[in-house]
């Protein structure tokens, strides 16, 4: 372990060890060239991956950022032992190389953007550890979903070893077993946030098949607008809420978010960690965010969605006719529990209002690809021109060119943005 290692035990005692001091270059390579990921650790070791590295290049997990540390100089004014927030980053996570490959244009084309205004880009890569991976969170055993899965035999009643947190694929016709990737997220974040070596001053976080269109590049008024949430200081943390009614300001998603660095998103961050429970992340987002909120006295809540619904049950809308307590909106909630910053009211001058989010506004936009969709670009091993590699990646579009025109990712496109220093070379 590197001696710039961050021990994350303030927020999970049993999370282990994050190396913060990582910087990561790519070379998206599919328009006739080689992908290449490259990490450099600790400033010296350099490691470079392509798509045949399919393993972890260290035991413990990676924060990595699209710019070095050497990019970000103390103002002149700053006094010598202040700490300086640089503003806010965009974030994904990985909990292997191997998934990272599978969605690598999806994650070129977030890099590109970044690069095109100027947003720092962190990526996660790595496991939980097992010590928390395998243990349920806080108030899981007592719910529904808990039981069910016990029933299933997911997991097993009584122990400490909580199967739910594992998902098993067939690889090479070998059953693995990864730890949940929706977990990772709140761990990344934290990590993020608690890191005193390049303070934040909040975390956009996207999963990584979020893309944004090539007309959004070098577009900084796009950037502004994403960015609003963090500079209006109105919220400590916002999820999107883009199909559900106004009538339940909660019952979010957590394939993107804004958290601030402060107290408050902190503890939604951790809050939302310490209660997991199943594989899915929603079912304990909701159950945090309702026990955070009665906490702050929002509205009365006795845990009345781990104890009556299953997550599937509490996934569907209907259900909550019989828990009229608990349909509360965002304008409601700023009136009732002003210090609960978790929404603002429904505004178009703010990208983050409850109904009316980024994606909604045509910066992302997030599929699920399914497992079985794929495409293979071929590219030349770099050593021995004559041999070729395969790299398959998940596809939602109809063909290779057509991912590369849709994602932007044309050699002659990255070359206006790449630059070492924003974590982009040239093809």
């Amino acid at each position: 372990r590197s001696s710039s290692a961050t021990s994350v035990s303030e927020w999970v005692e049993s999370a282990g060890v994050v190396e913060t001091n990582c910087h990561f270059q790519i070379r998206v390579g599919l328009d006739g060239g080689r992908p290449l990921l490259r990490l450099t650790i600790d400033d010296d070791q350099v490691i470079d991956l392509d798509p045949r590295n399919r393993t972890n290049p260290t035991r413990w997990p990676l924060l990595c950022s699209s710019e070095p540390t050497t990019t970000m100089p103390t103002p002149p004014t700053t006094p010598p032992n202040a700490t300086r927030k640089r503003g806010p980053v965009l974030l994904s996570v990985v909990n292997g190389v191997d998934y990272l490959w599978r969605y690598w244009p999806y994650f070129a084309n977030k890099v590109v953007w970044c690069c095109s205004v100027g947003l720092p880009y962190y990526l996660w890569i790595g496991e939980m550890s097992d010590a928390v991976a395998t243990s349920a969170g806080a108030d899981c055993r007592g719910s529904v979903e808990y039981h069910e899965l016990v029933d299933r035999h997911r997991i097993h009643s009584g122990s400490k070893n909580s199967r739910s947190f594992y998902v098993e694929s067939l690889e090479d016709g070998v059953m693995r077993s990864l730890h949940s990737n929706h977990h990772v997220k709140m761990l990344a974040s934290l990590a993020a946030l608690y890191d005193r070596t390049r303070p934040v001053s909040g975390v956009y976080y996207f999963d990584l098949d979020a893309v944004t269109s090539p007309s959004n590049f070098q577009d900084s008024n796009k950037l502004t607008m994403l960015l609003r949430s963090d500079s209006d200081d109105r919220v400590d943390a916002i999820f999107g809420n883009k199909a559900d009614p106004p009538t339940m300001f909660w019952h979010v998603h957590g394939s993107f978010y804004y958290v601030r660095n402060n107290p408050g998103g902190k503890r939604m961050m951790a809050a939302w960690f310490g209660m997991r429970c199943g594989f899915k992340d929603q079912y304990s987002l909701w159950h945090a965010t309702l026990t955070l909120a009665k906490e702050s006295g929002c509205l009365p809540y006795e845990g009345e969605l781990y104890r009556d619904l299953s997550y599937y049950q509490a996934r569907r809308k209907s259900t909550y006719h019989k828990y009229a307590h608990l349909l509360m909106n965002c304008t409601a909630r700023t009136a009732t529990c002003p210090t609960f910053r978790f929404c603002v009211v429904d505004d178009p001058e703010n990208p983050f209002a409850i109904k009316d989010v980024p994606f909604q506004r045509g910066l992302f936009v997030h599929h699920s690809i399914h497992a079985s969709h794929v495409a293979n670009f071929t590219y030349l091993d770099g050593k021995d021109p004559a041999e070729e590699w395969n790299l398959t990646v998940q596809n939602k579009y109809s063909s290779t060119d057509h991912i590369i025109a849709e994602l932007g990712l044309n050699s002659s496109i990255i070359a206006e943005s790449a630059s070492p220093a924003c974590g982009l070379l040239p093809d």
